[in-house]
């Protein structure tokens, strides 16, 4: 899921050649119907606009069934980069898509970040912060990353999908009061808050050594430093000087 995943995910099956089953991926509405090829993936088109909609609505909800279906003895490759917030959309139920878009609108246009956007989003999301990992559990999963944000903080890349959430629900509602918006909530979006109040804070599974998911690796294989060095080299190899 993301912006950049088409191209990775023809390579990725190219590399593997049959050692691949299957996939899933979301990519942006217009992106596929580019390409001509022949694929063991299912490629889904959604987020027209980079906004979520019913069809990256149905794309999460493939790749869900797909992550939940896993046995410890299969490899679970994720590959997301900017943009997989939008493309993997699965609001806690009874929360709708629309009243977790309008929510969302509602802090953007207020100012908050996307750092306190991914936050909120966390919340309310059945594969974000690290609700993915925990439906493949106890599959091995191996992420391939493309950041886009400063940092490659692993828990707000596309929200997180196969880390452990650093933050908590009490941060998503200190957000979203700070913009003024928790009176107008939806019921739905207030019951899921308040359900994750009640929780214990601490898991023990899928199991959890030092901040990671022992069933996960994650990879940021690109990002603005490695994109930076890369134009740097390129540009010494033509004789341009630092």
């Amino acid at each position: 899921f993301g912006k950049a995943v088409l191209g990775m995910a023809l390579e990725l099956e190219r590399s593997l050649k049959d050692k691949l089953k299957m996939g899933v991926v979301t990519v942006p509405t217009g992106i596929f119907e580019k390409f001509k090829v022949e694929s063991k993936i299912k490629f889904i088109e959604g987020a027209r606009n980079n906004m979520p909609d019913e069809e990256a609505l149905a794309g999460a909800n493939e790749i869900r069934d797909l992550a939940n279906s896993l046995g410890k003895d299969d490899l679970l490759l994720v590959l997301m980069s900017g943009g997989g917030s939008a493309l993997l959309p699965l609001p806690v139920p009874p929360i709708t898509l629309k009243e977790k878009q309008d929510l969302i609108k509602e802090l953007s246009t207020k100012g908050a970040d996307i750092l306190e956007l991914n936050c909120v989003r966390k919340q309310i999301s059945v594969l974000k912060g690290g609700g993915l990992a925990e439906l493949a559990y106890p599959s091995t999963v191996i992420s391939l990353i493309l950041s886009d944000i400063v940092g490659d903080p692993l828990d707000f890349i596309a929200s997180g999908p196969t880390t452990p959430n650093s933050d908590n629900v009490n941060d998503a509602i200190a957000i979203i009061k700070k913009y003024n918006c928790y009176d107008s909530l939806s019921h739905s979006i207030k019951t899921v808050l308040e359900q994750h109040k009640s929780k214990p804070s601490l898991k023990c599974f899928p199991p959890i050594r030092d901040g990671k998911y022992e069933h996960v690796e994650n990879f940021i294989i690109g990002n603005n430093h490695i994109a930076a060095e890369a134009a740097r080299q390129h540009a010494a190899s033509l004789g341009c000087g630092d």
